[in-house]
């Protein structure tokens, strides 16, 4: 039987009279009054947004910016790089390497950012090449 969903107003096959929905997405944002799709809303609209900042396994800041060219998978770039972009006035290169001068890899002032290619991030003190030294 062909009935129209009460929630999307999608036309449906269903095999008994008594179905009214769908799909249980639209059953459930009937119940709630909540607007639903078939994915869940991304960024700022998502009921669980925490304002599209978060760390990485290595400590760094992350923050959410889809359209980076840079841009991971989920849409995410280290915040240091952002900061070096916004003050240069440019993209940096996936080559280059921002180095934070006192080691806190949350403090992301531009004060304490260094532009640097990997030769010379590898020859500071305390950090080492792929070899070792």
């Amino acid at each position: 039987m062909r009935k129209i969903c009460g929630r999307c107003k999608v036309e449906f096959i269903s095999r008994g009279t008594k179905r009214k929905f769908c799909s249980p997405t639209c059953y459930v944002g009937s119940l709630t009054g909540v607007r639903r799709s078939n994915h869940s809303p991304r960024g700022d609209r998502n009921p669980n947004w925490k304002g599209g900042k978060r760390l990485d396994k290595d400590g760094y800041v992350l923050i959410n910016s889809p359209y980076h060219p840079l841009a991971s998978a989920d849409g995410y770039v280290r915040e240091h790089r952002l900061v070096l972009e916004k003050h240069l006035f440019r993209f940096l290169l996936p080559e280059e390497i921002v180095h934070h001068e006192n080691g806190k890899k949350e403090d992301n002032r531009v004060e304490n950012l260094r532009l640097m290619t990997k030769e010379e991030h590898d020859a500071l003190p305390g950090h080492f090449n792929s070899r070792g030294r």
